[in-house]
């Protein structure tokens, strides 16, 4: 979630920020939500990578093509192209939140 929130901040940046006031973080921009998200994440035991969960750089080309094909992918907020959504799952599986 991070990494998608991350993607899509130039686009959800207004929503971001008044999440962060209805959460009560004390800086409300959309870094404080994917924060957030980063804390609850750790908190609960969801692991930061999708390496640790098994998968692995060679897995990005496919699962970005999987995903443009995918019903619910025009309805992202950001137009979104598979090149960018191997980047976005390379993020995933390094840990890079932009």
């Amino acid at each position: 979630m991070p990494y998608v929130l991350a993607f899509n901040r130039t686009v959800i940046d207004d929503k971001l920020v008044r999440l962060a006031a209805y959460l009560g973080l004390a800086r409300r921009t959309s870094s404080a939500v994917v924060d957030w998200v980063l804390d609850l994440r750790e908190a609960i035991g969801i692991p930061h990578t999708l390496a640790a969960l098994g998968v692995n750089e060679e897995h990005a080309v496919a699962f970005a093509k999987m995903a443009e094909a995918d019903p619910s992918t025009p309805s992202n907020p950001r137009p979104v192209t598979a090149v960018e959504l191997e980047q976005l799952y390379r993020n995933a599986i390094s840990g890079k939140v932009n």
